[in-house]
């Protein structure tokens, strides 16, 4: 299952809470090279990350997620 991450939003957490790339990869034990991936949008994390980059930052993972994508309504009509 494609997990609707945002880089947006991940960015925007980033900022907020004034944590670097390096900073956040060594909180969630990835490469520099990953984080700047999911940060740019090149690389879409698997749940697991999204859970650690959400616990990093202190925020829920629905926060680093783009609920209204099309790729989550097809997730969640897949559910219902």
């Amino acid at each position: 299952m494609r997990v609707p991450f945002s880089a947006v939003r991940l960015r925007h957490w980033m900022l907020v809470r004034a944590v670097t790339d390096e900073e956040l990869a060594s909180r969630i034990g990835r490469s520099v090279f990953s984080v700047g991936g999911y940060r740019r949008g090149r690389i879409n994390p698997p749940l697991p990350t999204v859970r650690a980059l959400a616990e990093a930052l202190e925020v829920a993972p629905s926060d680093l997620m783009d609920l209204d994508s099309p790729a989550s309504a097809t997730s969640h009509s897949a559910t219902v």
